[in-house]
């Protein structure tokens, strides 16, 4: 499967690093299988931006958690996440909030 990084940089090994931000699913590297969604993130970077493509191959040995939908359990997730919570999952798929969707979470809270 190839999935797809959006940066300022052509990212070749990527790593997670712990940064002061917390995102949606915590720390890690984010990445999507859609082209043209990265392509719309890296070009927030005043078309300097690079979409780094990347080869995954599934395995089992991996702790895999997949949103299908925006339901209360992913808001609950992600309002953790967004909070500094730290989980267990190498993998977490599922939707990213934008901004009306964070604007529910915030009242949520």
């Amino acid at each position: 499967m190839e999935i797809f990084h959006a940066s300022k940089e052509i990212i070749k090994n990527p790593k997670i690093i712990e940064g002061f931000r917390t995102k949606d699913f915590g720390f890690g590297f984010y990445c999507t299988n859609i082209f043209k969604q990265a392509e719309k993130w890296a070009i927030r970077f005043n078309s300097d931006g690079f979409v780094n493509e990347y080869t995954y191959n599934p395995t089992d040995n991996l702790k895999i958690k997949n949103f299908v939908d925006i339901d209360t359990e992913w808001i609950e997730f992600v309002m953790k996440c967004r909070s500094g919570m730290k989980h267990n999952f190498d993998i977490v798929e599922g939707a990213m909030a934008n901004d009306i969707v964070y604007n529910y979470i915030q009242d949520f809270q």
